[in-house]
């Protein structure tokens, strides 16, 4: 079974700092000075090749293109979409983060996906 863990991006209002917020179900912290920049971006339950946890949202660079882990309301699972670079223009299942490299995320590396083709 996997854990069921988030995250999310707060930025503390009086010094324009962002900072990852993880926590589980049922502990979601409220700051006051502080506002969600993103929230509730679930753990994928798996790691990319170098052991780092997958979330929602984290770009993956897997070949020769970029992909950005996404949640299927419709089929009630992660998938890694393409956003960049030269690769399947469609998803791809979620089991290929295992053989990916999380690169960063579409918050804080947003000239991620406008990677030339």
């Amino acid at each position: 079974m996997r854990d069921i863990k988030f995250r999310g991006l707060m930025e503390i209002e009086s010094t324009k700092k962002q900072q990852w917020i993880y926590y589980s179900v049922g502990t979601k912290p409220t700051l006051v000075g502080a506002h969600w920049i993103a929230e509730d971006l679930q753990y994928t339950g798996l790691k990319d090749k170098n052991g780092k946890d997958g979330y929602q949202n984290d770009l993956v660079k897997y070949g020769m293109a970029i992909y950005q882990i996404v949640w299927s309301d419709f089929d009630a699972g992660f998938y890694i979409v393409h956003v960049a670079g030269t690769g399947w223009n469609s998803g791809l299942p979620i089991h290929n983060l295992t053989n990916s490299t999380i690169i960063g995320n579409v918050f804080e590396n947003p000239e991620l996906l406008e990677v030339k083709e």
